[in-house]
């Protein structure tokens, strides 16, 4: 596969045209080679990686949310823009397309069953869509033709077999026949064949594509949850708000509690506790920082002399104190970013390769590619927003570089604790765009950036590896 073309542009700061103009400018285009390269990696995993598929949509408990969701247009709820975003997957590149690609780029470093890998007709067989479709009916035809020569129905069962020619107009046909024969250039474990092929170039298993759905439903879980609001009784829609807080709570639940059932059916311990420890981060996020009333997260109050402190790469399963990581502007923001969703990233590109039967080295690789990647993103989105008619958040990287250059502004923060008032990003979002924060917010990115493409020369060259790349590229900021 050809990489990408990589159009590098510059984003630099003139002395008469403010940040907002250079970004408006270059924003089609950034969002043209996001899209290419996004495009381009769900061509090599070669199918949907989104968990919003016919097996979801199709199912009682979905058709129940979509069902209570129409009961609250007209509302602003914002669980109305949470379902939008999530079922127009404005969050690009979807987390379960990363899992997928790492778990492709690492390939397999022991045998397993043939079965176990989740490939698409069209990669068994090096077949295109469009010839495969004339093939399948081709084989359909045959069957059809050939299958009365081998196949009777018992002399006892004439009634069964006359209604069933009757109905599918094949006649003679007892029932299908799953016939596979041993490979001579495998070996037999547990009743599977294995086959000796080349595991550098192996396919993505059945394991690894839950664990890539997974990942994404327990993302778009935590989203549903942080859409629960307080509901003042002078509210005109009490009733239409206290509706959405259910549905954002239990439907939350429910993707969550899915997402554990399909994780434990994996029966791998390891990987079980792994992607607890993961959710047990999302947990304590929450309880990071001051809140406003809405129970939404405010920046901490600046310190005198910020400080670049070192924060572990991995959070295990025990609680750990972070409270003298904040009020330093760039480690709060890492460990906000970590703790909120970054870690569930990188431990799911860990499992994927614990699945695979790489050492723990390698594993740590993953971990930490999925997680500089994930930061690298969410210093994009934060970026964007100043420039976007998004809400910007109060914890966002231009924010927090803001606040430690201008720290008389947190005044602002503290009168939205304990207080009905609530953050207007209408005034900030002038002040940043005008702002050397902007610049701060870009050396972050370019600095994750480079450590995401430092962790993937472990990997080996692969078009897995080169879809990466492309995103990585398309998605960096230039001063």
């Amino acid at each position: 596969m050809r990489p990408l073309l990589r159009l590098r542009y510059r984003c630099s700061v003139s002395r008469t045209l403010p940040y907002c103009v250079h970004a408006r400018s270059n924003q089609k285009l950034h969002e043209q080679i996001q899209d290419s390269s996004i495009s381009e990696a769900e061509r090599v995993v070669g199918y949907p990686t989104s968990f919003l598929n016919l097996r979801w949509l199709l199912s009682d408990e979905i058709a129940n949310i979509a069902f209570h969701l129409r009961k609250l247009l007209g509302t602003n709820h914002p669980l109305l823009s949470i379902a939008r975003d999530v079922i127009l997957n404005n969050e690009k590149p979807s987390w379960s397309l990363i899992v997928l690609l790492v778990a492709k780029a690492g390939g397999h470093n022991t045998f397993f069953a043939d079965i176990d890998e989740d490939k698409t007709a069209g990669d068994r067989f090096g077949t295109g869509k469009s010839s495969l479709s004339v093939c399948f009916f081709r084989i359909v035809k045959a069957v059809c033709i050939l299958a009365p020569r081998f196949i009777f129905w018992p002399a006892q069962r004439e009634t069964v077999k006359r209604e069933f020619r009757k109905t599918a107009g094949i006649d003679g046909i007892v029932g299908a026949v799953d016939v596979k024969s041993d490979r001579s250039d495998g070996r037999r474990a547990g009743g599977a064949t294995l086959i000796k092929r080349n595991l550098k170039f192996a396919g993505v298993l059945h394991s690894q594509r839950i664990v890539g759905e997974v990942t994404e439903m327990i993302r778009t879980s935590n989203s549903l949850h942080k859409g629960l609001i307080t509901i003042n009784d002078n509210n005109n829609d009490v009733l239409s708000m206290k509706i959405g807080n259910k549905v954002a709570l239990l439907s939350g639940d429910y993707l969550l509690s899915s997402s554990y059932e399909q994780l434990a059916r994996i029966r791998n311990h390891d990987l079980n506790e792994l992607m607890s420890s993961a959710f047990k981060d999302l947990t304590e996020n929450e309880f990071i920082g001051p809140r406003d009333r809405d129970n939404k997260p405010l920046p901490h109050k600046p310190e005198p002399e910020n400080k670049e402190l070192h924060i572990p790469n991995e959070f295990g399963i025990t609680t750990s104190n972070f409270k003298h990581f904040l009020g330093h502007a760039k480690s709060e923001w890492i460990l906000r970013s970590t703790l909120g969703g970054a870690s569930l990233l990188g431990k799911a590109c860990k499992g994927v390769l614990l699945l695979a039967g790489h050492h723990e080295d390698f594993q740590m690789n993953g971990y930490l590619l999925g997680k500089y990647l994930a930061l690298c993103l969410e210093a994009t989105r934060d970026y964007n927003s100043v420039f976007s008619d998004r809400n910007i958040s109060p914890i966002s990287a231009p924010v927090l570089f803001y606040l430690q250059r201008y720290p008389k502004f947190y005044s602002t923060f503290q009168q939205l604790i304990n207080s009905e008032n609530k953050f207007d990003d209408g005034d900030m979002r002038s002040k940043l765009q005008q702002s050397p924060a902007l610049s701060d917010t870009i050396l972050l990115q370019n600095e994750l950036c480079e450590k995401t493409l430092s962790v993937l020369e472990s990997f080996r060259n692969c078009d897995a590896k080169i879809a990466l790349q492309n995103i990585v590229h398309s998605v960096k900021l230039h001063v």
